[in-house]
């Protein structure tokens, strides 16, 4: 059982939140469907050590989280 000290591998901080955004933007562009979305941060997820721990319910409130930042993200480009 972890301890409450160790670090939460399946957390990402805000940083890191963004940078997969960055990333899900810089390579596949600001107009993704939801599921085109989902699949690609599925996919560059299982790259990232701990990711793949994530439980069913997990998963979906990163995804959640991901798929709210990326349309605010393109919100502000479009305004400026």
């Amino acid at each position: 059982m972890r301890s409450r000290n160790e670090p939460c591998w399946t957390t990402l901080t805000t940083d890191q939140i963004d940078m997969l955004v960055n990333i899900v933007t810089e390579d596949h562009g600001s107009v993704l469907t939801r599921q085109q979305f989902n699949d690609i941060v599925l996919m560059l997820s299982e790259d990232i050590a701990g990711l793949e721990m994530l439980t069913p319910t997990q998963r979906n409130q990163l995804l959640r989280k991901l798929w709210s930042r990326y349309q605010r993200s393109n919100d502000d480009l479009q305004r400026n």
